[in-house]
């Protein structure tokens, strides 16, 4: 088996070909959410994509084709809720509602693309696999995935507030929601 199809070797080269690509492209998430959103729309962090850890442990070692799909398969698991939408947040203006915030981007969002990004050709077992192959099916995979999240959306998340200004502040203070 070709050396450059170790374990190792493919998630250092999953992540580098596609977390850093991904993260690149993420603009909200728990830890940059638009003023007034909701916090349960969120599923984690604008980086959340980072190096593949202990999930793809199973994974080091000399991998033949059938369980370098599986990794890359592992991985594309991880950022298919990245997607793009459309968040507007509406003041009530006793009754009237007026939109404060009306903005589109990429998120990190608890209901994503699905499993948008899988490999189109299933390799066999025993079948070896070389470097351009899985930069190919790597590749590929981001491809599926950018035409999905990145695509224009008509998916649109909303909230109305009942003030503009310190709307969260204001109403954790008091306790309530």
């Amino acid at each position: 088996m070709p050396s450059d199809t170790s374990g190792q070797h493919v998630i250092n080269l999953t992540n580098s070909l596609i977390g850093q690509a991904i993260n690149g492209q993420v603009s909200w998430g728990t830890n940059a959410m638009p003023g007034n959103s909701n916090p349960a729309w969120f599923q984690g962090p604008t980086n959340e994509i980072g190096y593949l850890g202990p999930g793809l442990q199973a994974f080091v070692g000399d991998m033949g084709a059938v369980s370098v799909r599986d990794a890359i398969l592992y991985y594309s698991s991880l950022f298919n809720r990245m997607c793009r939408k459309r968040i507007v947040i509406y003041y009530n203006n006793n009754g009237a509602l007026q939109p404060i915030l009306d903005q589109t981007a990429i998120g990190n969002f608890v209901n994503g693309v699905g499993q948008a990004a899988s490999i189109g050709t299933d390799p066999q077992p025993g079948q070896d696999i070389y470097l351009a192959n899985i930069q190919n099916h790597i590749q590929e995979m981001y491809n599926r995935w950018w035409a999905l999240a990145g695509a224009p959306t008509t998916e649109i998340l909303t909230n109305t507030v009942c003030h503009t200004s310190c709307h969260s502040n204001c109403h954790d203070n008091r306790g309530r929601r």
